[in-house]
């Protein structure tokens, strides 16, 4: 999607954090900066296990860091 919109072909509704060096560098135009889309859910499912292995920690961490900048994955 990101390789599309940049290569000029057309515009996408998307997370900003896609297009965050490009908007900061000015390769692409945030348009209906006012517009929020409805937020969406989305959940993590771990093993029901004590143990959960040191990768899905850090993926759920990373994750978390991620959607926390986004308003529409950020429906809290």
């Amino acid at each position: 999607l990101r390789e599309i919109v940049l290569a000029g072909g057309g515009i996408a509704l998307s997370p900003i954090w896609l297009f965050e060096s490009d908007l900061a560098d000015k390769r692409v135009t945030r348009l209906l900066a006012g517009y929020e889309p409805t937020p969406v859910s989305i959940h993590v499912l771990l093993p029901s296990s004590r143990f959960k292995p040191a990768r899905v920690i850090a993926f759920v961490e990373f994750l978390t860091q991620i959607w926390a900048k986004d308003c529409v994955l950020n429906a809290r």
